[in-house]
């Protein structure tokens, strides 16, 4: 089938801490274009920042920053309450950190996307999605921004003139109001892998997806975020891949 539609796709990776961990997500690295590696918050460590940069060239991959709370314990997932200052330090060494290793290896960084329940937190509270747009715009103005299609960061974004990709879950389920459902919810993360393919297709040719809540949206997105934190992750990167070349879709 002759391909007419192109489709992003970024994965969370560098969220281990050994050199084997970085050799699995390596694998994952030939059926994506883009990888966003953790830099020290919720996860990482400058041994799998190191090795993650070193693969995504091996890969000819775009690399970029995953930085979120820092929480190691909670892998990030849990809102902190905290002064946006506070945070907004936290975030700023954590991308000077992974920057610095970066500089030092000549690895041009793409893009930046925050994590967890930081992504999230974003898409609830007006100040912090603006904020944190407003930072990413003084301090580092030149990287592209990825986050949720249709959201209060993606606006806050463009209104400060930062690029931005939308982002689309193929293993995450929305509400009709176009945002993640949480994942205290039974049924938040689609578990079969049909389904989660099903889903990706849908959103790669901006169809119609089912939500949680028995509605039917369609989200614009320009990326598709496959988790890398998944232990079938290198199965279902693979299959994800096919299946979009399957359908006309090519990866950028």
């Amino acid at each position: 089938m002759s391909s007419n539609r192109f489709i992003d796709i970024n994965c969370d990776l560098g969220e281990g801490t050994t050199e084997q961990d970085c050799l699995q997500d390596a694998q994952i690295m030939p059926f994506i274009s883009r990888c966003n590696i953790a830099c020290g918050g919720h996860a990482g460590n400058d041994l799998t920042m190191t090795l993650s940069l070193k693969n995504s060239t091996i890969h000819n991959i775009k690399a970029g920053i995953h930085p979120g709370y820092e929480d190691r314990d909670n892998f990030g997932r849990v809102s902190l309450k905290q002064p946006i200052d506070v945070l907004i330090d936290s975030l700023n060494n954590q991308i000077k950190r992974l920057s610095a290793i970066a500089q030092e290896q000549r690895v041009i960084l793409h893009h930046i996307k925050f994590h967890g329940a930081l992504y999230n937190d974003i898409e609830q509270q007006f100040e912090l999605a603006d904020a944190l747009a407003n930072f990413l715009y003084q301090h580092y103005p030149l990287y592209t921004v990825i986050g949720l299609s249709g959201g209060l960061f993606q606006k806050a974004c463009i209104a400060t003139g930062l690029n931005f990709i939308a982002e689309g879950f193929i293993d995450r389920r929305y509400k009709a109001n176009g945002k993640l459902t949480p994942r205290s919810e039974d049924g938040a993360v689609i578990v079969d892998q049909s389904e989660s393919l099903t889903q990706a297709k849908a959103l790669a040719l901006g169809s119609e997806i089912k939500t949680s809540d028995q509605k039917f949206i369609s989200p614009v997105v320009k990326t598709l975020c496959l988790h890398g934190d998944n232990p079938n992750a290198v199965v279902i990167a693979q299959a994800l891949s096919n299946s979009l070349k399957d359908s006309g879709i090519s990866i950028l």
